[in-house]
C-alpha cells in the first residue's frame, strides 16, 4: 500500500521529502505532548510523578497501536480496496 501526500493540489513524490514531513510531524507531535505533560500539567497542580507515569503510558499505547494500525489498513484494504490519504490546506 502507498501513502500519497497531496499539498496544494501536487502530489509529493520525493521519498526524502516525504520522510522529512513526516519526521516533522512526528517531531512537532512528540514536543507539544511533552510541553503538554512536563509543563502544563505542574502548573495545572498535578505531580510530575504523575506525568511520567503518562509519559510512560502514551509511550507504551504508541507501540501498540502501530502494529493495530499496520493490521486494521492492511484488513480494510482488503475488505474496500485501495485507500488513499489526502492532506489539504
Amino acid at each position: 500500500m502507498r501513502t500519497y501526500l497531496v499539498i496544494n493540489g501536487k502530489e509529493v513524490t520525493n521519498p526524502v521529502a516525504k520522510f522529512l514531513l513526516f519526521l516533522t510531524a512526528l517531531v512537532f507531535s512528540f514536543v507539544s505532548t511533552l510541553l503538554f505533560l512536563f509543563i502544563i500539567l505542574p502548573l495545572v497542580g498535578l505531580a510530575v510523578t504523575l506525568s511520567v507515569g503518562l509519559v510512560v503510558s502514551i509511550v507504551f499505547v504508541v507501540f501498540i497501536s502501530i502494529p493495530a494500525l499496520m493490521i486494521f489498513t492492511a484488513l480494510f484494504g482488503r475488505l474496500f480496496g485501495e485507500t488513499e490519504f489526502r492532506l489539504r490546506k
